[in-house]
């Protein structure tokens, strides 16, 4: 868990590559970076399509207010044993619904000061006004 640009995936994408754990990929509203792949980092979904998803099968569900951007991934995703990244809001869904969904889980979290946040927000590609928003 932990904030944009903090390192979260790298942290999963090794997990994955050395101990074979898989990642759930989470679904999106967010507009796809020109690096991303549909289905690697993301799921990314319109509004009606995110609007379709049975909501009672979301688990970490987020929304970022600034942006309106809206996260979230599938109970039916789960296996025994997986790795997701969430941001402090899906966190918080998660916890509030952890018992209802049937999820136990280990959270992990990366913290990066705000600068070098920034700093690799930019490197990935992202606009100058979507680093301030998030």
């Amino acid at each position: 868990m932990g904030k944009t640009s903090s390192s979260k995936d790298t942290i999963c994408r090794y997990i994955k590559d050395n101990y074979g754990i898989d990642m759930v990929v989470s679904i999106t509203t967010r507009k796809k970076r020109d690096c991303e792949v549909d289905g690697r980092e993301h799921w990314f979904k319109t509004d009606e399509e995110f609007d379709k998803l049975d909501k009672s099968k979301m688990f970490a569900y987020t929304k970022f207010p600034k942006t309106n951007y809206r996260y979230c991934a599938m109970i039916d995703d789960l296996k025994d044993v997986n790795t997701y990244t969430l941001n402090p809001e899906g966190l918080k869904y998660l916890k509030e619904n952890k018992d209802a969904l049937g999820i136990k889980y280990i959270c992990i979290y990366c913290h990066l000061d705000e600068d070098t946040i920034k700093e690799r927000a930019r490197k990935r590609g992202d606009k100058e006004e979507d680093i301030i928003k998030r």
